[in-house]
């Protein structure tokens, strides 16, 4: 359902943006950007257009599955700061960033199945993310 947008809404063209690669956008009644889906569009996914998420303050949600990003855009990820649930499933992301990852206050949900962090680096990070439930296998 497509709620009315008034003009103090998140950004217009990014989100056309957005829905022309494919990505699946979940609004509030009052038309804010809470969750974007890019599953079903990973492979038209880019950092670039990852970089740009970071408008979407309000942002609770975002599913990344097998998209072909770098660790280089994580930091535009984590400037989302109610961010609740973080899917990056499938994709190339390493250790590099994990340290910046686990500060992330909010994230009460982490998935990091078949990407290139290693199980010593999820173990640190449950550590020091205690409210946020890691899946990894």
């Amino acid at each position: 359902m497509n709620y009315p947008v008034s003009s103090n809404d998140d950004d217009h063209a990014l989100i056309a943006e957005i829905e022309a690669t494919g990505g699946i956008i979940r609004r509030s009644k009052s038309g804010q950007v809470l969750s974007i889906d890019f599953r079903e569009a990973h492979d038209r996914v880019s950092d670039e257009l990852v970089s740009k998420l970071a408008e979407f303050r309000r942002l609770k949600e975002l599913y990344l599955n097998d998209a072909k990003i770098s660790d280089d855009c994580l930091p535009f990820i984590l400037r989302l700061p109610r961010l609740q649930v973080l899917n990056l499933d499938g994709t190339p992301i390493s250790d590099s960033q994990m340290d910046l990852v686990s500060q992330h206050s909010n994230l009460q949900l982490l998935s990091l199945s078949r990407t290139q962090v290693t199980s010593q680096t999820v173990a640190r990070m449950r550590k020091k993310m205690i409210g946020t439930r890691i899946v990894f296998r």
